[in-house]
């Protein structure tokens, strides 16, 4: 009688059965990885905002001119400005300096926002002209990011 032998390796079913787990726990995982890179871009833009309001502040408090950040949320802009034409009205006018104009990425929205005029304008000091907070949100997930200004200190922080 011959004897059999031994073969290693993988039968057919073996690998099918590997290749559809595989399958089903990335059809699971690719959801929850796009939704957790939404949410960084989020993040990192909420973040570049706060950045760009305390460089606001922080040119006013170099330059001794009120600068200041104006959000359009129709069109998901804003700008970095010095408050050179009227600067006891706190308020953005077309003919002050413009020095930066900047565009949220794809698919974020600004929300509401609640600073008086949609601006936050810095004195030479610090302070702010009124406190508020501009609303950050995606349209792909549901997460929002509040940006807060403390008018009294000009302390930028996310809600």
């Amino acid at each position: 009688m011959r004897k059999l032998r031994q073969i290693s390796g993988f039968t057919f079913i073996e690998i099918v059965i590997t290749v559809v787990i595989v399958g089903i726990i990335s059809a699971l995982a690719v959801p929850s990885f796009l939704r957790t890179m939404d949410r960084v871009k989020l993040k990192s833009q909420v973040r570049e905002v706060i950045s760009d309001i305390r460089w606001a502040r922080s040119k006013a408090i170099q330059t001794k001119v009120q600068c200041g950040v104006v959000f359009d949320t129709l069109t998901n802009t804003y700008k970095i400005f010095l408050d050179t034409n009227n600067p006891g009205g706190f308020a953005y006018t077309s003919s002050d300096s413009t020095l930066q104009t900047k565009t949220l990425g794809s698919k974020l929205d600004f929300g509401a926002c609640t600073f008086t005029n949609g601006c936050i304008i810095f004195r030479s000091d610090g302070t702010g002209s009124s406190g508020g907070l501009i609303n950050c949100k995606s349209t792909r997930i549901t997460d929002n990011f509040n940006v807060d200004v403390l008018a009294t200190t000009g302390r930028v922080k996310i809600l």
